[in-house]
């Protein structure tokens, strides 16, 4: 067998010299470049790249949107935190007692009880708890919030109810999802805009009410502040304007009737549209019988009750014998203006309505048989109206002097001219300008000159400091007014004052100078208020 040799450039042999070292030495040659340039030499195959696959790829964009959604719902609830905590200081800062400042008409009876007139800002008679029937308030709860007694101040699933009612057109009108607490909210906030910023604070007042007060007393301020259209806040005043009785009075379709009027209180009001009213009010009435309040008999019923409503009775200042009786309140009262008065008062006269009326309608029938006598040819231009016949009476009881009736005219919204009280004028009034212009020749005043026009009581007798002309910088619980204003109002304290301060002699000599022939009494210390003339 052959043997196997290497050549010397595969391996190097080294000779020991202690063996004789006679055998050469074979050394490696220095390597040689194989294969030309690096350029040219075979690489060894790369990694093929991994290819994204498309649920990969869904997968990576829902991520990066994740992220996107956390950080966007990040910023965003900071936002809502920093305006809720903003929303809910203001909330707080309203005082819950305003509640009970509402404004209350102040009503005047005949003596026989019937109502003669009522003064009011608002026409509203404020009830307690047990004088308002508990038909009204299920009535209200069917018409505006059916889940009053569950939900807390926002109801979420009436919410939900109405928008997906109003979407789908299941009811005749659109549904709202404000709770009574909301609209008490809105009310004790005094903005009826319709604002964002105005439904938050109205939903955080409204929490508010919920923890401070029960399900009950709630209610009450709700039906005693609410409106109900033709000028009636409050469920009292509505019932006394549309039906003639108090709200405990009211039957269940006359309360279904107010309560279906709280939605829409102008076009919704029986002397508006009788129509719609009964629309409402029947639906009231529907809802009333699905929530459980009446049966399907006493709904048949209802539904077919016609509605009875009652004209509408003049208020405020719209006849003589109620601007007489005024005036007289605000001599007892010691003011001047209805503004003035207080409200809520209920104040007894002696008229009887009945020979009121009965004065009034002979009246109207005798001058009005005047006005149709025939008038001579030439006398009246044919294109020229007539002015209307008036006429007066007052009817009085010799033995007490208390006045029945008081007619000071035949139709006071035609004129407010009181033939029994201003045919024969006040003589303060006429002769002011005459006595402010002795006072600034004898007094050294000026039209800038402050008097004080605090009332003065005539049947007492006042002490000098009241009837002097007092001084604005020192007496600051008095009222005071420029002669300039007092002139133009025709103010009598003030006139008083400056007349007690010249005399009645003195007066009196200087209006016989103009030419005017008066008689002033000075028997009263504190009265200076010259004879009526005509």
């Amino acid at each position: 067998m052959a043997k196997r040799t290497e050549p010397l450039s595969s391996r190097a042999q080294k000779v020991d010299p202690a063996a004789g070292g006679n055998e050469p030495t074979a050394t490696l040659p220095p390597p040689r470049r194989v294969g030309g340039s690096r350029r040219n030499r075979p690489t060894a195959p790369s990694k093929p790249k991994r290819k994204w696959s498309f649920w990969r790829t869904i997968w990576a964009g829902i991520q990066i949107c994740g992220i996107i959604v956390i950080v966007l719902g990040t910023v965003l609830g900071y936002f809502v935190y920093e305006k809720a905590l903003e929303f809910y200081a203001k909330a707080e800062t309203y005082d819950l007692k305003k509640l009970d400042d509402l404004n209350v008409t102040s009503t005047f009876y005949d003596v026989n009880g019937e109502e003669l007139g009522r003064i009011f800002v608002e026409d509203r008679i404020v009830l307690k708890a047990d004088e308002i029937p508990d038909t009204m308030r299920q009535a209200v709860m069917a018409a505006e919030d059916r889940r009053f007694k569950d939900h807390g101040a926002i109801d979420y699933w009436g919410i939900l109810r109405a928008l997906h009612e109003n979407l789908g057109k299941k009811s005749h009108s659109m549904q709202g999802g404000s709770t009574i607490e909301q609209q008490l909210a809105k009310h004790l906030i005094g903005d009826f805009s319709r604002t964002m910023d105005r439904k938050f604070l109205e939903a955080f007042v409204a929490e508010r009410l919920e923890r401070s007060l029960t399900k009950d007393q709630i209610m009450n301020y709700y039906l005693n502040r609410i409106y109900f259209g033709k000028g009636y806040f409050g469920v009292e005043a509505a019932a006394r304007g549309y039906f003639g009785k108090d709200a405990i009075q009211l039957t269940v379709p006359e309360c279904a009737l107010l309560a279906g009027i709280i939605r829409a209180p102008t076009s919704s009001s029986p002397r508006v549209d009788i129509g719609k009213a009964k629309v409402r009010r029947d639906l009231t009435l529907h809802q009333m019988y699905m929530e459980g309040y009446i049966n399907q008999e006493d709904y048949d019923r209802y539904v077919n009750t016609p509605i009875n409503i009652q004209p509408a009775k003049p208020s405020g200042l719209q006849s003589y014998v109620m601007a007489a009786a005024v005036k007289e309140m605000e001599q007892i009262l010691s003011i001047e203006g209805t503004e003035e008065m207080p409200q809520g008062l209920t104040v007894h006269t002696n008229i009887n309505l009945r020979v009121q009326r009965a004065i009034e309608d002979q009246i109207n029938l005798k001058l009005s048989a005047l006005e149709t006598t025939t008038t001579p040819a030439g006398l009246t231009p044919p294109d020229q109206a007539k002015p209307q016949l008036q006429g007066s009476a007052i009817v009085a009881d010799v033995t007490t002097g208390r006045v029945m009736a008081w007619v000071g005219g035949r139709d006071f919204s035609k004129s407010q001219f009181d033939h029994i009280s201003m045919a024969r004028r006040e003589n303060g009034a006429l002769l002011q300008p005459l006595l402010y212009g002795l006072a600034f020749d004898r007094l050294n005043l000026d039209p800038a000159t402050m008097i004080n026009a605090s009332y003065i009581d005539p049947t007492a007798t006042a002490s000098a400091a009241d009837l002097a002309l007092g001084d604005p910088m020192v007496d600051l619980s008095k009222w005071f007014l420029s002669i300039q204003d007092a002139l133009a109002i025709g103010n009598k304290a003030a006139a008083t004052r400056v007349g007690l301060q010249l005399g009645a002699k003195g007066f009196a000599d200087w209006l016989k100078l103009a030419g005017v022939e008066a008689h002033i009494p000075d028997d009263k210390p504190n009265v200076f208020n010259p004879d009526p003339m005509t």
